[in-house]
């Protein structure tokens, strides 16, 4: 598994999360607020709550998922689903014109944002941007515990794709690191502070392009 799509996003990470940065240094001045501490609170329960999902037949039943969520978008069959105390397996079929997102599909459980998806509807819906960030902070917290703690060489996802582990983990890592900072933006500074990550975003690539 893997091929140029996968090879290329390694960079196009780095370069995405370096601009995210930036943007978040320079309007650091703003992050710390009323509603960045409801974020934070949330975290916290996330912390707490995180033992629940990342262990045991649940775990491994939210990492298949994932697994066939990716495979699902990538436009391809369901074969089967196993799950079975701590191991698990899911099997796809695929086509030539699918088989170069193999790759994004194996790493699929280790950064996709399963629980926070779906709790950011609810967040919508509830109206209270307060109740929206305690929601949003636990299960972000949850889905990036979850992730994480399977990255290493005992994984086959991560030994199975062209550059190993540590490039597959490097991957993973640069995922995470880009919902994180996406998330704690639009925790401190709402749809408006997410916009302005996607204009930090443009002014950091134009210039990068063009200076």
């Amino acid at each position: 598994m893997g091929g140029f799509a996968y090879f290329i996003s390694i960079p196009a990470l780095i370069l995405i999360d370096a601009g995210l940065m930036t943007h978040l240094i320079k309007s650091v001045s703003d992050f710390f607020n009323e509603l960045t501490l409801w974020f934070i609170g949330g975290a916290s329960i996330g912390v707490c709550l995180s033992p629940l999902f990342s262990s045991g037949r649940l775990h491994v039943f939210m990492h298949e998922t994932k697994h066939a969520i990716a495979a699902s978008l990538a436009g391809n069959k369901w074969k089967r689903m196993n799950v079975e105390g701590e191991s698990g397996s899911y099997e796809y079929s695929y086509t030539k014109r699918t088989a170069h997102l193999n790759a994004f599909i194996a790493l699929a459980p280790y950064w996709l944002p399963l629980l926070t998806f779906p709790m950011a509807f609810l967040a919508l819906a509830i109206r209270s941007p307060e109740g929206a960030r305690l929601l949003i902070g636990a299960t972000c917290c949850i889905d990036l515990i979850c992730g994480v703690k399977d990255l290493g060489p005992h994984q086959s996802d991560l030994r199975n794709i062209r550059g190993g582990t540590l490039l597959a983990s490097s991957y993973v890592l640069l995922m995470n690191l880009m919902i994180a900072a996406v998330t704690a933006t639009w925790a401190s500074s709402g749809f408006q502070g997410l916009k302005g990550i996607a204009w930090g975003l443009f002014v950091f690539f134009k210039r990068l392009i063009f200076n």
